[in-house]
């Protein structure tokens, strides 16, 4: 079934490219006249998404190349925000809470359909890898070091994923847009302890805020 759906995932950026090419029809008045444009971005990115029941949070930042207004080539990193919290790590028959940590990177690709009106059709494709842990945070109080304080890795796993997606963006200014969708991530399974293999495979809402020339 995974292979299918990442089969289905690559037919997509395929027809992204063969759009890119195609879609010359329009004419946006801060680009030169030129019958092909190369431009870029920068974005500061917040995904929405759940892990074992609990609300999980990751930002991140996208590069990208665009080329003729509307395909996009670029890479993408994401850090987990450090506030999932689990107490049901057990060790030496004693409870302790642990911390979601990790984060995720590859290369990100974007079809950009009527990117010229002021609310248009995005359609996204990533992949890469990832690696996730839980962390135990140990304080403790002494006389000579009073700020002494430990992460301890408990568990860890590392794993490839590709997200499709689609949402739609917003022409804010000549060199601002915002992006609003959702994307599914379907990755190879994670092996961590009290954690299903296939948890980071669900729905994600995704906000990027974008500039550069585009």
């Amino acid at each position: 079934m995974k292979k299918a759906l990442f089969t289905l995932a690559l037919s997509f950026l395929s027809a992204f490219v063969i759009y890119g090419q195609d879609n010359k029809a329009f004419e946006m008045q801060t680009l030169s006249s030129s019958s092909s444009s190369v431009g870029g971005y920068g974005s500061l990115n917040t995904n929405f998404s759940s892990f074992r029941d609990l609300g999980m949070v990751s930002m991140g930042v996208n590069g990208a190349v665009v080329i003729n207004h509307s395909f996009a080539i670029g890479i993408e990193g994401y850090g987990v925000f450090p506030s999932t919290e689990f107490s049901d790590f057990t060790t030496l028959d004693t409870t302790i809470n642990t911390t979601l940590t990790g984060g995720w990177g590859g290369l990100h690709f974007e079809g950009i359909f009527s990117p010229e009106k002021a609310i248009h059709f995005v359609i996204p494709v990533s992949g890469g890898a990832g690696w996730l842990g839980y962390i135990n945070k140990y304080n403790s109080y002494h006389e000579n070091n009073p700020y002494d304080n430990y992460d301890y890795l408990m568990d860890d796993t590392f794993f490839w994923y590709i997200e499709p997606g689609a949402g739609v963006e917003m022409n804010i200014a000549k060199f601002f847009r915002i992006y609003l969708g959702a994307t599914y991530k379907f990755t190879t399974g994670i092996d961590l302890k009290n954690t299903p293999e296939n948890e980071l495979d669900k729905f994600n809402a995704r906000l990027l805020l974008k500039f550069g020339k585009f």
